[in-house]
C-alpha cells in the first residue's frame, strides 16, 4: 500500500535537511550513556563525555555578578574551560563552546543538568544550544532533576574551584578570570589526581579526532520521510493546520515518518521528538531526555 504523504512538500538538497535514498529507517535512540554517572568511568576515552554546568554565581569586588561556566572531560578530568560570564543566557554560552570545539574538537556526548541554557520545558527540552549540539552529532545527556550526584565528578571539581580560585572573590571580573586561568593550569598540569592514580589530567587528555570548523554537517533523513522546514515562529504545516514545535528549531528541518495508519513519528536528526495523530491533529511529545542512570 502506498505511504501517505503530507500535501505541499518538496525537498531539495539543502544544507539543513535533505532526503537520502541510501539512508535506512532513522534510529530514535542515541548511543547509551555511561554506566557510572558519578565518577565518569563509563567514558571509555578522552572526549567520550564532557560535563558542563554553571558554578553558583557570586559578586566580584566591584559588585558585578560572575557566572562561571565550567566544562570538563570526564575520562581524564581535564578542565577544558572555566569562563566567567555576566549571565547564564545562551547568547554568551555558545561562543565559549564554539572556541572549545575549535581547539579540542567535538565530544561524543555532553552531560548537563536541566537548567538554562542547557534545557527548557519546551518540546524535548529543546534550546538553541542543545539543538546546535544535536546538529553537530553530540548526544545530550541530562541528569534527573534533583540528582546532582549523577554529575558527581563535575560537582566535586566545583568545590575545588571554590577553594582555589573564588575565596575570596577577586576585585574585578577580569581579575577573576585571570584567577580561573591560573587555577585551571595548576589543576590540569601540576596537581596529581587520585582518580588518575597520581597522574595529572593534562598527562592523559588528548584532543578529539572529530574536528570542528564552524560549519554544520548536512542533515539527511531516509527517503521515505516527509521533510519540513520549521518556520521562524517554530511551526510546521501539518495537513491543513499549523503545528507548533519549538522556536529553538527555527530554520532547521525535521522529518516525519508514518509508523501506523495516521500516526506519524517526528524526528530531528536521529532524535524522536514526538508522535502526531493526524486524525485529531494532536502531538504527544516524547520524554525528550537521554537520562543518566542512577
Amino acid at each position: 500500500m502506498a505511504r501517505a504523504t503530507l500535501s505541499g512538500d518538496r525537498v531539495a538538497g539543502h544544507e539543513y535537511g535533505r532526503r537520502s535514498p541510501r539512508a535506512r529507517r532513522a534510529r530514535a535512540e542515541a548511543p547509551p550513556p555511561p554506566t557510572d554517572a558519578s565518577s565518569g568511568r563509563g567514558a571509555a576515552g578522552p572526549n567520550d563525555l564532557w560535563a558542563t554546568d554553571f558554578k553558583g554565581q557570586f559578586r566580584t569586588g566591584d559588585r558585578i555578578y560572575c557566572y562561571p561556566l565550567t566544562v570538563t572531560d570526564q575520562h581524564t578530568r581535564y578542565w577544558l574551560a572555566c569562563h566567567g560570564l555576566l549571565s547564564t543566557r545562551g547568547t554568551g554560552v555558545r561562543p565559549v563552546f564554539d572556541r572549545l570545539f575549535r581547539e579540542y574538537g567535538l565530544p561524543r556526548a555532553m552531560r548537563t543538568d536541566n537548567g538554562v541554557p542547557f534545557a527548557s520545558t519546551a518540546l524535548h527540552g529543546l534550546t538553541p544550544l542543545n539543538v546546535w549540539w544535536l546538529r553537530l552529532g553530540i548526544q545530550h545527556q541530562r541528569i534527573l532533576p534533583a540528582h546532582p550526584q549523577q554529575n558527581g565528578a563535575h560537582e566535586r571539581m566545583h568545590k575545588t574551584l571554590k577553594r582555589g580560585a573564588i575565596r575570596p572573590p577577586r576585585a574585578t571580573l577580569g581579575a577573576q578570570q585571570r584567577a580561573f586561568n591560573r587555577f585551571r593550569q595548576e589543576y590540569n598540569h601540576e596537581r596529581p589526581h587520585q582518580f588518575l592514580r597520581g597522574r595529572t589530567p593534562g598527562a592523559l587528555y588528548r584532543p578529539s579526532t572529530r574536528p570542528y570548523n564552524g560549519t554544520l554537517p548536512a542533515l539527511e533523513y531516509p527517503s521515505h520521510f516527509v521533510v519540513k522546514r520549521v518556520t521562524n515562529a517554530g511551526t510546521i504545516r501539518f495537513k491543513t493546520r499549523l503545528l507548533y514545535l519549538s522556536t529553538a528549531l527555527k530554520a532547521h528541518r525535521v522529518g516525519l515518518e508514518e509508523v501506523d495508519d495516521g500516526i506519524w513519528s517526528l524526528y530531528f536528526c536521529h532524535v524522536l521528538l514526538g508522535r502526531i495523530d493526524e486524525r485529531r491533529a494532536l502531538m504527544k511529545g516524547q520524554l525528550g531526555v537521554t537520562h543518566v542512570p542512577g
